[in-house]
């Protein structure tokens, strides 16, 4: 088995993107390459890992290497377009490709990747975690009229004029919720996932929020990133689908794992642990943490942490700033 990525070895990713579609299960109409463009386009394709069998594409991995701004900026993988070919299923080449991998992105706080294979991930130490309220769409029976004063634009990031889609990168630092840095080039790249819709709530001709609906095939009906949300802008947003956030309202909504993670670099994670919380941390082992909070001192396994201190299982002597990757982000 050979590994190169895409950049060094162009002449695989038309058989690439045919597995990754495949194995995701892609209908006609669809393109990943649109859905996860900050993940799989030219910029990138130096953090798009192949594994090679016979000069056939046998597997894909990519990264995004991006960060939390904490004061510092603190750096975090996330992993996605995971795909292996139907064929060699079970021999070994996951295991290879995805090692090598996490070999390449150590000297980060945390890596993320979304999957329901929460067996198979456990076993190189990822577990499921972080705090993702299910907020479900209200009927029109049931829709609240506090909305009477706004206005709801549906549009595309696409299509937005410069000044328009500045101010949406000065709303989204609204959110009391901790997400990734967004720096322009970031944006920009998100206007290439033109497979999802924009809403732009306004008061008279001023953008005050907005919420992005869909992915493409993934996330549909599902509202995944907004500018920000209280108890009057929510209604807004269940009007138009399900909503997706990190903030608790104790509305009696359903409580779902965000992402699964593993921890990464000793040091960056104990800058993020401290940064966001009231928690000392002591001790960091292949299996274990130990913390200290206030005068009390606990240990307890990784998988058990990560749930009790992002979610969706919280501590409650832990007080912690809630993490969000919006389904933009997320690949």
């Amino acid at each position: 088995m050979k590994i190169t990525t895409l950049k060094d070895s162009p002449q695989y990713i038309p058989q690439t993107q045919a597995l990754i579609e495949q194995a995701f299960g892609y209908t006609e109409g669809n393109k990943f390459s649109i859905d996860f463009y900050p993940l799989y386009n030219k910029k990138n394709f130096h953090n798009c890992f192949i594994a090679l069998e016979d000069n056939q594409v046998v597997a894909h991995i990519g990264c995004r290497e991006v960060a939390f701004d904490l004061g510092e900026h603190i750096p975090v993988n996330m992993f996605g377009g995971i795909a292996v070919k139907e064929e060699v299923r079970g021999k070994g080449y996951f295991k290879k490709l995805f090692q090598y991998a996490l070999e390449q992105y150590s000297q980060v706080a945390l890596s993320f990747l979304w999957s329901d294979k929460l067996e198979l991930y456990e076993k190189f130490q990822f577990y499921p975690c972080l705090d993702l309220n299910q907020y479900s769409q209200l009927d029109s029976a049931s829709g609240s009229g506090s909305g009477s004063k706004y206005s709801i634009e549906q549009t595309k990031l696409a299509i937005l004029d410069p000044n328009s889609l500045n101010q949406l990168a000065q709303i989204y630092t609204l959110s009391e919720e901790i997400r990734l840095v967004r720096d322009t080039q970031a944006w920009q790249d998100l206007c290439h996932i033109d497979s999802a819709q924009l809403y732009l709530i306004k008061k008279g001709d001023v953008i005050v929020n907005y919420f992005i609906k869909n992915k493409g095939q993934d996330l549909q009906n599902i509202i995944h990133e907004y500018g920000y949300l209280d108890e009057e802008q929510l209604p807004l947003m269940r009007n138009h689908g399900i909503v997706w956030s990190a903030i608790d309202q104790n509305l009696g909504q359903q409580k779902l794992y965000g992402s699964v993670v593993k921890i990464q670099d000793e040091s960056l994670f104990k800058s993020l642990v401290e940064n966001i919380s009231n928690i000392k941390m002591l001790e960091l082992s292949e299996s274990e943490i130990t913390v200290q909070i206030a005068d009390e001192i606990f240990t307890l396994s990784q998988k058990d942490f990560l749930a009790g201190f992002f979610g969706p299982n919280h501590f409650k002597e832990i007080e912690s700033e809630p993490l969000f990757i919006s389904g933009l982000d997320s690949i």
